[in-house]
């Protein structure tokens, strides 16, 4: 006894409580993690307050002026390969939409372009608090849409669209295709629904040190993905031959371009190094001329 008495006892206790245990174990983790994400937002909301205001940069999306852009934690989301957000912009979030680098470009774009977004029927994949925040700000009706978004409006697969040829005005997909299978015929469905002077804005992760596209059928499980692709749920790593994709898809290009826009939105590339600063406006049958 003298030697495994505690260890028998231990095993008695382990058989008749450690049921009881783990429930409350469970209950005082639950109220830990909640105590945690209360402390967050209050940390938040005070920076919101006092530390985000300023005149050195502007978000578009929401209309705020601040004195730098959120840190985008990326590293609390276990899907994204962090090998890929070395030497690269970080602080590119708003603190108050959660704007991005491409949907503060996308707003950018509207404010110099607004002919192009009046009186249009606007469908949106994939959307974010940051381009919701946007569009509801300047009362600009659109429909969301996504394949497994239960929040969006409509369900729909970007393969098979169930909107008429020629009827919509303005459909816009940031970093969806990556996760399409066909993306091809993806591109297809979104020209063909297109009106005659119709366009799209899309944007994808990109490695602009490729010239084709990187994707392989042995890359097919969420390790392999998150290493070569650079999330778990990616099926390919675009190359700058997604430019000539879009071309011979029947789409006229114009590319919006980071570098040349104001730094007061930080139009950056980032977090990632794919999440590169490019958007490709498409448009059916016609360039920009607005």
């Amino acid at each position: 006894w003298f030697h495994n008495g505690p260890a028998y006892l231990y095993q008695i206790l382990s058989y008749y409580k450690m049921e009881k245990i783990m429930a409350i174990a469970k209950i005082i983790l639950r109220k830990i993690n909640t105590a945690k994400i209360l402390c967050r937002k209050f940390i938040l909301f005070l920076m919101k307050k006092f530390y985000f205001p300023g005149n050195s940069f502007y978000c578009p999306c929401c209309g705020h002026s601040l004195r730098r852009f959120m840190h985008y934690e990326y590293k609390s989301i276990p899907s994204m390969n962090p090998k890929l957000f070395v030497n690269h912009h970080k602080s590119i979030q708003c603190p108050y939409c959660n704007s991005l680098p491409r949907h503060r470009m996308m707003a950018y774009f509207f404010q110099k372009h607004p002919k192009l977004i009046r009186s249009k029927k606007i469908v949106i994949f994939g959307m974010l608090q940051g381009e919701k925040t946007y569009f509801n700000n300047h009362r600009i009706s659109y429909t969301s849409a996504d394949l497994y978004d239960s929040n969006a409006h409509i369900k729909e697969d970007l393969t098979n669209l169930s909107f008429a040829d020629n009827s919509v005005d303005l459909l816009i997909c940031h970093h969806v295709l990556e996760h399409v299978i066909n993306d091809q015929k993806a591109l297809e469905e979104i020209r063909r629904v297109l009106t005659s002077d119709g366009y799209a804005i899309l944007s994808v992760p990109m490695d602009l040190s490729f010239k084709k596209t990187f994707s392989l059928k042995a890359i097919k499980t969420p390790s392999l993905r998150k290493k070569y692709y650079g999330q778990t749920d990616h099926l390919r790593l675009y190359g700058t031959d997604f430019l000539k994709q879009l071309q011979n898809t029947g789409f006229r290009v114009y590319v919006l371009d980071g570098n040349k826009l104001p730094n007061r939105i930080a139009p950056y590339t980032g977090p990632a190094s794919t999440d590169v600063n490019r958007l490709f406006i498409c448009y059916a049958n016609k360039s920009i001329n607005d």
